[in-house]
């Protein structure tokens, strides 16, 4: 399975285009004398990452009490175990950071103390910038369970929770630039995986997500758009099934070659998503996830 993803196992963040980053590091090299300045902003930096651990661990609880359904089933949460434990690392490596600046803060001159805190704050932003990104994963497989929800105070307080956490000033991102990050091995947790990217998107504005088949046997390219008011539309182009008319009787209507469908801002994110599971799944010759492309642009 070869998905467009940004797995941060593999990949650092750009942490030298980042002008927040530049300008601490700036601020931090011109403070030769006065070096408790240096401990400050270590601190300062240290602090988002702990604040992202505990955001995120709240969206951990949040999910663990919301996705038990009236029947006592569980809501797919895929990866919620491997987001909380790289929540924890890189929380942790953004701390223990902390504490080597304020190390090299006492080190003399002489001991190449200067040369020594560049590397040291950018290992520390590296850590919190992962910290956030996984804080942000943690609130979009949220808003992928809640999807499954009747609305209530709790679900709707959860919903903009992580409305916030994926938008706000500083610690947001778009989720082109956080990336695809999926987990998804059957079509429950696929559902849930979508809800949760269509969620972020509507919140992003102006993004599309692409699906596409890996094997030769089936083609079609399926595209997920939000425009800038938040609309989605629908559309499977370049389709070969053995039915095409299967995909007009589950809601799909033909725009010439192509298949499409559209909802309105303010859209119930589940109808969208149980139409394209439900075509890859039945209707496009698709067994498993693993079969599938997805790409955020």
């Amino acid at each position: 399975m070869e998905w467009a993803a940004r797995d941060p196992g593999n990949v650092t963040p750009h942490l030298y285009n980042s002008p927040m980053v530049a300008a601490s590091i700036d601020e931090i090299k011109n403070v030769n004398e006065d070096r408790i300045e240096w401990t400050f902003e270590a601190n300062r930096w240290a602090a988002r990452a702990v604040q992202a651990w505990a955001v995120g661990r709240g969206f951990g609880a949040e999910i663990a009490d919301l996705r038990v359904a009236s029947n006592g089933d569980l809501i797919a949460a895929p990866g919620l175990r491997q987001a909380l434990d790289g929540l924890e690392k890189a929380s942790i490596e953004a701390c223990n950071a902390a504490e080597v600046i304020h190390r090299i803060a006492r080190m003399d001159f002489s001991e190449g103390a200067d040369d020594k805190l560049e590397p040291a704050f950018e290992k520390l932003a590296e850590a919190v910038l992962i910290a956030e990104m996984w804080m942000r994963r943690l609130a979009e497989l949220c808003m992928g369970v809640t999807g499954y929800l009747s609305s209530t105070d709790a679900v709707e307080r959860t919903d903009r929770a992580a409305v916030i956490t994926v938008k706000q000033p500083f610690t947001g991102e778009e989720l082109l630039g956080d990336g695809l990050w999926p987990r998804s091995k059957g079509f429950a947790e696929l559902t849930t995986e979508l809800v949760g990217y269509v969620s972020r998107m509507i919140v992003d504005h102006n993004c599309r997500l692409e699906i596409t088949p890996t094997t030769g046997e089936q083609r079609f390219n399926l595209h997920v758009d939000i425009d800038d008011v938040g609309n989605l539309s629908l559309k499977i182009e370049s389709v070969e099934t053995s039915r095409p008319g299967s995909l007009l009787e589950i809601g799909w209507r033909r725009d010439g070659h192509d298949y499409v469908a559209s909802w309105d801002d303010p859209l119930p994110v589940m109808e969208p998503v149980v139409l394209i599971v439900d075509s890859l799944a039945s209707h496009l010759g698709i067994q498993s996830p693993d079969e599938l492309d997805m790409a955020i642009l």
